[in-house]
């Protein structure tokens, strides 16, 4: 803050002449002048920065919304295609030792084929309004690998395995997928790839959190089956939010039925 002293003076009267008023008049201008030029020089603008960081935070928000691919109840709506989605609850209800197959077929129209009971790790066939990919797909077959499978949105097919296609054990954790998308038939060129002929399938993963957090699963049961899986939110800083996940799954799936051992001794027939 600054400060002003008033020191005394004296003065006494002079006789004013028409040319030196206007040389004092001019001196009092510049004097104006001059302290206008040093108010303005010490004038400082104050910058609200709270303003900015929630303006930038509400931006960075909106933009974590738009980068998830799981549709929404206003996007199936406003679709010209049939869509269907599977929800966590829906995922989390098959159980912890479920897969990806489980988890498809509970959508309408699709159907599942397979012999390694209910596990993660088994290989399943999936049909698609009667389109099939996966395992057991049989070669040669004009329905095989006629459904494309998605990760986030980037194809898992792959044409130099085994079958050609896809494999439901190569998602064996859904404890990792927020959601998955059905889009069902070729539909709209702009959405699909060139096998999308009985469907699209797309498998979206856990997405960043605008807070902090994170969550730690164990699962064990028969069949030496073991499992775990780890979710990691940094959440939402300096406009940027990322998440780490990962899992760990191990089992031994098969048909198992009773078995009755025959009886220790042996029947003798008579001699003719």
């Amino acid at each position: 803050m600054e400060e002003y002293r008033v020191m005394p003076c004296h003065y006494r009267p002079l006789p004013t002449t028409p040319g030196r008023l206007s040389v004092l008049s001019s001196l009092v201008l510049c004097a104006l002048a001059a302290s206008q030029v040093t108010a303005a020089a010490h004038d400082t603008s104050s910058v609200n920065v709270g303003s900015v960081n929630a303006q930038s935070r509400k931006k960075a928000e909106a933009l974590l919304k738009a980068t998830s691919t799981k549709l929404t109840k206003r996007k199936i709506f406003k679709s010209t295609q049939t869509e269907r989605v599977i929800g966590r609850r829906q995922i989390a209800a098959n159980g912890p030792l479920a897969g990806s197959a489980q988890a498809l077929a509970m959508a309408p129209g699709v159907a599942v084929r397979g012999y390694g009971g209910i596990s993660g790790s088994a290989r399943y066939e999936i049909a698609l309004r009667g389109v099939k990919v996966g395992w057991s797909s049989v070669n040669g077959d004009v329905e095989r690998n006629g459904i494309t499978v998605l990760f986030d949105g980037v194809p898992m097919n792959n044409l130099i395995s085994h079958n050609g296609g896809w494999d439901s054990n190569e998602i064996p954790i859904m404890q990792l997928i927020s959601g998955v998308n059905i889009i069902y038939g070729p539909g709209n060129p702009a959405s699909r790839w060139f096998d999308s002929v009985g469907g699209t399938i797309n498998f979206v993963p856990v997405q960043p959190t605008k807070q902090a957090g994170g969550s730690l699963g164990l699962t064990y049961g028969s069949d030496q089956t073991e499992g775990a899986d780890l979710i990691a939110n940094t959440g939402t800083h300096d406009g940027w939010s990322t998440v780490v996940a990962g899992g760990l799954y191990a089992t031994t799936p098969s048909v198992r039925v009773p078995f009755r051992r025959p009886a220790a001794h042996r029947h003798c027939l008579p001699r003719p």
